[in-house]
């Protein structure tokens, strides 16, 4: 019986995260592997996972410190990207190669920033008059002025934790840009303090 170590260098073509692919995938998913006749078993979802990816999300890679145009996402079936052309976009599916060098390594990948697309909901830091204020709340993303301005000062969160997180920073940013009697009729005289 091979080992976890051999596996990997046979079936993705050199040894390739050996420990975070042992642990991703059970013993039982590598023997299947080696067994004829079976039914093919999917890892794309695990491999997107171990890389710190969700299926669909998009990301770019670099190569010798320099990003490429293409951004790329895991799709059930493979790695797909969008790579600009002159007449558009082209969207594909990248090659095993691309896929193999994200394995090991030799393509570092680079999340990209997450941001709310029109019609979709966001949390963020809501401005009040009361002093209990700020607060979170869920907002759907659309072409108001309210919704431009959050993009522009980063008042956008995927969980309401995240907007938890970040009020006192967002306040002081705030600050920067606000008189305190602004900041204590919008925000309440908690964002004022210390000015």
């Amino acid at each position: 019986m091979d080992t976890g170590e051999e596996i990997t260098t046979r079936h993705v073509g050199r040894s390739v995260r050996t420990e975070e692919v042992k642990d991703a995938l059970s013993q039982a998913a590598w023997r299947a592997i080696l067994k004829k006749g079976e039914k093919q078993v999917n890892y794309i979802p695990k491999v997107a996972e171990v890389i710190g990816l969700k299926i669909g999300e998009r990301f770019r890679v670099k190569l010798g410190g320099n990003e490429t145009a293409a951004t790329f996402w895991f799709v059930e079936d493979g790695l797909m990207y969008d790579v600009p052309k002159a007449d558009g976009m082209f969207t594909g599916y990248a090659s095993k190669q691309t896929l193999v060098s994200i394995l090991n390594g030799e393509y570092e990948v680079v999340k990209l920033p997450w941001f709310p697309k029109i019609g979709k909901d966001y949390w963020c830091v809501l401005p009040s008059c009361d002093p209990e204020y700020p607060r979170t709340a869920l907002v759907t993303m659309n072409k108001s002025v309210f919704s431009m301005i959050n993009l522009h000062l980063g008042n956008y969160y995927q969980t309401q934790e995240e907007a938890e997180a970040d009020k006192k920073r967002f306040i002081e940013a705030l600050k920067d840009c606000m008189p305190s009697s602004e900041l204590i009729m919008i925000f309440g005289k908690e964002a004022a303090k210390e000015r």
